[in-house]
């Protein structure tokens, strides 16, 4: 899949199982999604490392990896906890998990967009769609 291919099934697979969380009749049956946060966390962690790696100059790999953890662990945490925190005490738990789902939709399409890979113009693909005038 690669680390492009990672996120994007974090990013289904997250958003999955939050709104999943959102539909069950009890907390038991919360159970038959937890297997994807093993799948959401794994692929995560590693396509957040190896993006984050062929992002960053050599000199500055170990500088480039604290940041990700930085914007991870603290920025992200503390975001999370305080907006979190207001959306349920506003809106209730619901609105948060089926928000944040969302969210990470919004997200994995931008991130989609801004990475696909677009077709040369002189590409042997190309070429085969258009005849040559001559």
């Amino acid at each position: 899949f690669g680390a492009r291919g990672c996120l994007v099934i974090t990013g289904f697979c997250y958003s999955f199982r939050v709104v999943g969380y959102t539909l069950v009749p009890g907390g038991a049956w919360v159970l038959f999604f937890e297997p994807m946060h093993g799948v959401t966390y794994a692929f995560w962690q590693t396509a957040s490392v190896e993006v984050m790696a062929s992002i960053t100059p050599t000199e500055l790999m170990a500088t480039g990896q604290a940041f990700l953890t930085s914007l991870r662990n603290f920025v992200g945490v503390t975001v999370g906890n305080l907006l979190g925190g207001v959306v349920i005490d506003k809106f209730g738990e619901v609105a948060l998990y089926r928000g944040v789902a969302v969210l990470v939709g919004v997200g994995l399409a931008t991130y989609v967009l801004a990475t696909r890979r677009r077709a040369l113009p002189n590409s042997a693909a190309s070429r085969a769609l258009v005849p040559d005038a001559c």
